[in-house]
């Protein structure tokens, strides 16, 4: 009933023209994939707590494996191997035992197996090492990964969907022999398919992209009961065209912040106010600049709101370009996140 009646209320506000898509332009790309064709597809961001200027970009070819990049675009390396198809990362992982009892930890869904996979960020090399130990979600083929750090025990946990709509949660842990494991926590079914997935750690949320259906908001605890909420619709009754892809979120300290969605079928970005209602703060486009073309029917994005060194002082938007003329072989682009932040409505700023 409560998702019903946010979709009402979608539906009327969506009756006012919503202002046209502002444009900004990337000032970096990453080299391109190894294979050519629809490959590219997921970018994550390690802030390195070191120096921000050296910190990694983690992305996926889904017909090869992982790809790590600088904030320049040049590659770093390359961990060749199964289809992976979306990654994330988060800081403090407990290994006890090992690693200095922390880790960067990084989680792939993995099409071959239909499994999660992970690896640790070396911050010393500013490279990924796989970990020991797989999870198999049961959510059929998987697609969508995020991680989720309960702000009530610390604890981190994964989400991952399958293909058919199946999103399974699963806390991680680490065994006495330094092997990743997860225990199966709760799952439900979305109703269609399913790829962005974005969880908001302190304030308990996760965000899902329903692809032709809806962005919508579940409670990530792992005890929490199974409603949701609509965000944000099709157009003409919502912002986005599908489909509804990847999702990410800017944090603020006070609690505010953005939640960003890839609507692919327009090849724009639609940005949402972090706090409740989730109000639509503007919609824009990725054009050409500095030699760089625009981006296209885009997958997966990333965006990080901190100090990343003098190329990013604001912090990056990250997006996968599903489209490029020249050799079949996608990438991703980077924009400075306070060129975006500086044309969204000023009320959450």
């Amino acid at each position: 009933m409560l998702a019903l009646s946010v979709i009402a209320l979608i539906g009327s506000a969506a009756l006012a023209r919503a202002p046209e898509p502002f444009e900004v332009k990337p000032t970096a790309q990453t080299d391109a994939v190894a294979s050519k064709g629809d490959a590219a597809d997921d970018p994550a961001v390690w802030v390195n707590p070191r120096d921000p200027a050296k910190s990694l970009v983690i992305t996926t070819d889904k017909k090869a494996g992982l790809n790590v990049y600088g904030l320049d675009g040049k590659l770093i390396q390359s961990l060749p191997g199964g289809r992976p198809n979306n990654v994330d990362v988060r800081t403090g992982f407990a290994t006890p035992g090992y690693f200095g009892g922390t880790v960067a930890l990084v989680v792939a869904s993995d099409r071959d197996g239909d499994v999660l996979r992970f690896w640790r960020v070396d911050e010393d090399a500013l490279r990924l090492v796989p970990l020991p130990g797989t999870i198999s979600p049961g959510v059929g083929e998987v697609y969508g990964v995020c991680l989720y750090r309960d702000p009530t025990d610390g604890r981190l946990y994964s989400f991952v969907s399958g293909k058919a709509g199946r999103v399974a949660q699963h806390r991680l842990g680490i065994t006495p022999a330094g092997t990743v494991q997860g225990v199966f926590a709760r799952a439900f079914e979305v109703g269609g398919q399913v790829e962005g997935l974005a969880a908001d750690d302190a304030n308990g949320v996760l965000f899902v992209a329903e692809e032709g259906a809806a962005l919508w908001k579940y409670p990530a605890g792992p005890r929490e009961e199974v409603v949701r909420e609509a965000i944000d619709l099709p157009a003409p009754r919502g912002h986005f065209t599908p489909d509804a892809e990847g999702v990410a979120i800017v944090p603020r300290g006070d609690g505010s912040g953005f939640v960003i969605l890839s609507s692919q079928g327009s090849s724009t970005f639609i940005v949402y106010d972090r706090r409740p209602p989730h109000r639509h703060l503007g919609t824009f486009r990725v054009g050409t600049g500095d030699g760089i073309d625009a981006v296209e029917e885009t997958d997966g994005i990333e965006a990080v709101g901190v100090n990343l060194g003098p190329a990013f002082p604001k912090g990056v938007f990250i997006a996968q370009d599903g489209k490029r003329p020249e050799d079949e072989r996608q990438n991703f682009k980077f924009v400075p996140w306070d060129a975006i932040e500086a044309r969204l409505s000023p009320a959450s700023r």
